[in-house]
């Protein structure tokens, strides 16, 4: 049903069929088939165990219950928003490039991708970004050799804080920002301007 042999109709929009040539894209710098196949894998674990499981608790005896149990798979809407995270967009991009309601799938990636993605790596999803890194991180799949892992690439981002507001914060919020910031992005947070005692 390819309108284009590069553009797929989206299984995200109910009332009007959206060719989308974005999600193929993804193919050429992931192995999406194996990508799927571990989610799928993911998937049954937490329809058949509940929260809390990974992939790495798994003994011959759970293994043989699964093998017991009817296979799970994505839904077409899981696997669309799973290629639209991979392709680096945000939740708010993915809602307007579907033509869905703003925030409409901050639940739905909570209750399924994030939490799939959980079983596979043992790590918490709290932001979209996580998706690409935490998937890079345990399953290197870039099929483009000039692409690097994501993980290699480095942005330099800025944020401002005026200095009345840091001041106005005690060492355990200062401390507990600074800790969820670089929980959040992995990195390196180097503070300029604010005098050693001020940090």
């Amino acid at each position: 049903m390819n309108k284009k042999k590069d553009s797929i109709i989206c299984p995200s929009v109910k009332k009007e069929e959206l060719s989308c040539n974005i999600c193929p894209q993804v193919s050429n710098d992931w192995d999406i088939d194996l990508i799927i196949e571990k989610m799928n894998f993911a998937k049954q674990v937490f329809d058949v165990f509940g929260e809390g499981k990974t992939i790495s608790d798994l003994d011959n005896g759970d293994r043989q219950l699964l093998d017991n149990h009817k296979p799970t798979n994505l839904t077409p809407r899981e696997k669309c928003w799973l290629r639209l995270l991979l392709k680096g967009w945000d939740r708010e991009k993915i809602e307007k490039h579907l033509k869905l309601k703003k925030d409409c799938l901050r639940k739905e990636f909570s209750s399924t991708i994030y939490k799939y993605i959980y079983v596979l790596t043992g790590k918490t999803i709290t932001n979209w970004a996580q998706v690409r890194l935490y998937l890079e991180e345990s399953y290197p799949t870039s099929r483009n050799a000039n692409i690097n892992p994501v993980r290699k690439e480095e942005v330099g981002i800025m944020i401002k804080i005026p200095k009345t507001v840091w001041e106005n914060l005690n060492q355990k919020q200062r401390d507990s920002f600074l800790q969820k910031f670089n929980e959040l992005l992995e990195g390196e947070i180097i503070i300029e301007g604010i005098e050693e005692n001020e940090k």
